[in-house]
């Protein structure tokens, strides 16, 4: 791997003028030393006051353990790592961050500390996207959404769940899972409530459903977290696809087919090894690349060093079937430059 340390304080003045991450060193006493110019108009403070606080003055009470955490093995291995977390804004909101975390190193090349990279997090922000989500979602008829609030009560659902559930509006409105749910997988769905509760994305291939006329039909589901200005998990969005409908794969293909034609948006699909696939006109008017040029080649071509350790972790988790939506993130361009992008995954 190539080496992503800094060397001493001679490059200091380069991640003080960064203007896309916030950035700040710890160091090896776990005492911060340094804040880039982003984080102190971020923060709207000095770096002379930032540098004599502690972890609990920036980060989320919740992610001070795992931060701790990532920081140990960082100086165990001697390796990046990957973290999702919340930093405080000068307003005192909460916003969520990816973090890259690596390794620092004197002009002796001895460990010295710690550089973390923290790009804001878009994925998280679900609350201010949810709306034009739902709103999307709700004219498909082929997936039954259903919104609930943190006590896991039911706020709206669309056509889709109608057709599902069997229930108007007005009956379901209020219901919680054990209205609905198996006695049997109860348990198991108060288990996946606490995950989305904590802003765990969860996915449940065999869910059962009671319809209102008591039959059982067997469901794919996605539970994904809405976010509240705090920061804070403040209800979910639960997708259920009917199991048995043999149009769904069908439907999904052609939304699909249909989606790929368009030249607003990048598609790019890749195998497991990283190669692409397949590369739309979408894709070519923001990189640059023809598809007779970018097909076959790894998709990490157009990643920077420290963007390669947030794809790894990525895509690790969508090979356990997880979705992530509105990431963003640097890509090169075919002539070098550097483009931000928003990006979404699916397995």
């Amino acid at each position: 791997m190539k080496d992503l340390s800094i060397e001493s304080d001679s490059n200091y003045q380069k991640h003080a003028n960064e203007s896309n991450k916030l950035i700040f060193l710890i160091n090896e006493n776990y005492d911060f030393s340094f804040f880039n110019k982003k984080w102190l108009s971020y923060r709207g403070a000095q770096l002379c006051d930032e540098i004599k606080k502690v972890p609990e003055d920036f980060f989320h009470i919740n992610d001070i353990k795992g931060l701790k955490a990532a920081l140990d093995s960082v100086k165990n291995q001697l390796e990046p790592t990957f973290l999702e977390l919340r930093i405080k804004n000068k307003l005192g909101k909460f916003e969520w961050f990816a973090a890259i975390i690596s390794p620092s190193y004197s002009a002796e090349k001895i460990f010295n500390g710690f550089i973390i990279h923290c790009r804001e997090f878009v994925e998280k922000r679900i609350y201010q996207e949810s709306l034009h989500i739902i709103s999307a979602l709700f004219s498909v008829e082929y997936a039954g959404i259903i919104v609930k609030d943190i006590d896991g009560k039911v706020k709206d659902f669309n056509v889709g769940a109608q057709n599902i559930f069997g229930y108007t509006k007005e009956e379901f409105i209020g219901k919680t899972s054990s209205d609905y749910v198996p006695a049997h997988q109860i348990n198991e769905i108060i288990k996946i409530h606490d995950k989305v509760a904590k802003g765990e994305q969860v996915y449940l291939s065999d869910a059962e459903i009671i319809r209102k006329n008591g039959s059982i039909v067997i469901c794919s589901t996605v539970y994904t977290p809405i976010y509240g200005d705090d920061g804070e998990v403040n209800g979910y969005i639960i997708i259920f696809y009917d199991a048995n409908d043999e149009k769904i794969a069908e439907k999904k293909a052609q939304s699909l087919s249909a989606f790929f034609s368009t030249d607003d948006a990048g598609i790019v699909i890749r195998d497991k090894n990283a190669y692409i696939k397949e590369w739309n006109v979408g894709a070519e008017n923001i990189l640059g690349y023809t598809a007779e040029e970018i097909i076959g080649k790894r998709s990490d071509l157009m990643t920077s060093e420290l963007g390669r350790v947030e794809m790894d972790n990525i895509f690790a988790r969508l090979s356990k079937g997880e979705h992530f939506s509105h990431i963003e993130a640097e890509r090169k361009h075919k002539n070098g430059r550097i483009i931000n992008c928003s990006l979404s995954f699916s397995p």
